[in-house]
């Protein structure tokens, strides 16, 4: 991308610099597919269950790429410890799943662990179908199977922000996914302009 197509500016107390990876119209084309992806062959509608923080922004535009309704509820997760494999839930959903479709949104699929421990309470709380869909797929980052329905990219990338992907609970609300770039030399974010970014 040339130095004539971004925008930079500076990220007060920012010790690494995102560059573009997946432009916003990138996602844009991929949410769309998705959500024809989700709409078929249901004809009751279906409940996007968004994992907190990081699904907020491909909740929010997958909801309006879909042509079946929605209910739209979230759930939070975290560990029992600093460092523990134990998961909590630390925000629970506000509607029940009992005999309904359910698809659990992710915006980055790792480990995997997250992931399994909400496929499994959402099925106990008798979902009728759970499906998983993730922007990003990181396979080889994998700790357990798990099975992912709907994936917009697969990337190998180690250090992604953007788009609901945060560091440090920053960047999240840069519009497109972005490379971390390490280390500390700048504090400088190059980010699309407007006409990029449509």
């Amino acid at each position: 991308m040339s130095r004539s197509s971004v925008l930079s500016f500076v990220v007060l107390g920012a010790e690494s610099s995102p560059t573009p990876l997946r432009s916003r119209s990138d996602i844009e084309r991929v949410i769309r597919d998705l959500g024809e992806q989700i709409s078929k062959g249901r004809t009751e509608g279906v409940v996007l269950v968004g994992l907190l923080k990081g699904s907020l922004h491909l909740v929010a535009d997958l909801s309006r790429a879909l042509r079946i309704s929605c209910l739209i509820d979230f759930i939070a997760l975290g560990a029992v410890q600093p460092d523990s494999p134990c998961i909590c839930i630390e925000k629970d959903l506000d509607i029940s799943v009992d005999g309904r479709e359910v698809v659990l949104v992710e915006d980055i699929v790792d480990g995997g662990r997250s992931t399994s421990y909400a496929v499994d309470l959402l099925r106990r709380r008798g979902a009728r179908s759970v499906a998983v869909c993730a922007l990003i797929d990181r396979p080889r980052r994998r700790e357990v199977a798990i099975d992912l329905d709907y994936v917009g990219f697969h990337e190998t990338e180690e250090h992604l922000v953007g788009y609901g992907i945060a560091s440090d609970e920053r960047f999240r609300n840069l519009p497109a996914i972005y490379r971390l770039r390490r280390p500390n030399e700048a504090s400088e974010v190059e980010r699309p302009t407007r006409s990029a970014l449509s």
